[in-house]
């Protein structure tokens, strides 16, 4: 063969092989320093490895069976990786650098961060909700002096509420969460008779002794509660957590009832408003378990010890004039029960929805019925007022995570 021609085989020989080599190279250099699909490790075996964002900086140490750290109260700026970048794998380009130093893709999927991965959310909630051991009498038909009919019974009926906050992931294990709650509930009544007797006015006052024909009254009952917790995760796996939560709690508890009583020619008044403001230390747990398809069940229980006063104050009118008056001042430490159980459904990484059941007891309260009942009897059982007014109802929760 003539020299000349196997100077031109070899170098196009040489040619081709360099060639490839170089596509092979491009082809690589659009996602950094990255082996090929052959040279990765299988998805089930991807060693602890750096995960790093396209633009190749660091953002912790993962692994697509990432699994809580080790507890830590307080947050770790090494637990700063998004919250998106922690989960199980799919079709997302993601740069993950092994510990023997080669560089391979794989994928994190973006829709299935694990449930103990704290992220930052926003949310709303719709509340159906009665108040219950807040009823208060205000007339009972009699026969002379003694029952005859039903009693008109002031009381609260299922009325709506709402539940507004912010949750501030600080990092994948760590958040803080500020929470607004308020409740407003109206009901009114009336009930008519031969012979009234009226409940609500002290039996030695002047208009007393005179049966009414007709009564009616109204009452309101509401609340307003300010939440702000530091939450921590407690455990967590792949399927469910539990957080606990310390922060603090303030609550402000208003119930007002007004009552006029007629009798021939007379209006006869009844009005009281009991308040409470107070603050104090909130513990709590949350905890949550993923069934499969998004579908998961939760349950929170806290605990509240506020300490605060109660204001108290009554009146009796005849016609518009004064008759009697009463008030009172108590500093007391209410202590807040409450408990919600129910179930959701995640969407997406970033919405949630919820719906579920919850009772609430704030003990060692004055309740409106109570304080009456201390004013007709010459303030003799001030010091034994201590009652628990309760809240059960429903509630839909969505959530807005990012």
């Amino acid at each position: 063969m003539p020299i000349r021609l196997r100077r031109w085989l070899a170098a196009g020989a040489l040619l081709t092989c360099c060639g490839s080599v170089l596509a092979e190279n491009v082809a690589g250099a659009s996602y950094g320093s990255i082996r090929s699909d052959q040279s990765a490790p299988a998805n089930g075996s991807i060693p602890r490895s750096e995960l790093t964002d396209e633009g190749g900086a660091k953002a912790g140490s993962v692994s697509c069976s990432e699994r809580p750290p080790r507890f830590s109260f307080f947050p770790d700026q090494d637990l700063d990786v998004p919250a998106s970048l922690v989960g199980y794998q799919s079709q997302s380009g993601v740069r993950i650098a092994s510990e023997s130093g080669v560089e391979y893709r794989t994928s994190i999927n973006r829709c299935c961060v694990p449930p103990w991965v704290h992220q930052s959310v926003a949310f709303g909630e719709v509340l159906v909700m009665r108040a219950r051991n807040a009823d208060t009498a205000y007339a009972a038909p009699v026969d002379g002096t003694v029952p005859a009919g039903s009693t008109g019974v002031l009381s609260s009926e299922f009325d709506f509420g709402y539940r507004v906050g912010l949750i501030k992931a600080l990092d994948r294990c760590h958040s803080i969460v500020a929470t607004y709650t308020g409740f407003i509930s109206e009901n009114d009544d009336q009930i008519a008779g031969a012979a009234l007797s009226k409940l609500l006015i002290h039996p030695d006052a002047i208009n007393a002794a005179s049966n009414a024909l007709t009564a009616s009254g109204r009452t309101e009952l509401d609340f307003h509660v300010f939440d702000l917790d530091y939450r921590f995760l407690l455990h967590g796996s792949d399927s469910s957590a539990i957080n606990m939560i310390i922060g603090a709690r303030y609550a402000h508890m208003e119930q007002e009832i007004g009552a006029i009583y007629q009798p021939v020619g007379i209006v006869d008044a009844v009005s009281s408003d009991v308040d409470f403001d107070g603050a104090g230390l909130r513990l709590g747990l949350d905890a949550q378990h993923f069934v499969g398809h998004g579908l998961y069940g939760y349950g929170k229980a806290n605990a509240s010890f506020l300490a605060g006063e109660f204001d108290a104050s009554y009146l009796n009118t005849r016609d518009g004039a004064y008759v009697s008056s009463s008030n009172f001042t108590a500093a007391r430490l209410v202590t807040i029960l409450d408990l919600e159980v129910g179930a959701g459904w995640q969407a997406s990484e970033n919405f949630r929805v919820s719906t579920g059941y919850s009772v609430s007891g704030w003990f060692n309260s004055i309740t409106t019925a109570d304080w009456i009942d201390g004013v007709r009897d010459n303030n003799n059982h001030f010091a034994d007022m201590s009652q628990a007014i309760t809240f059960d109802g429903f509630n839909a929760r969505v959530e807005i995570r990012f």
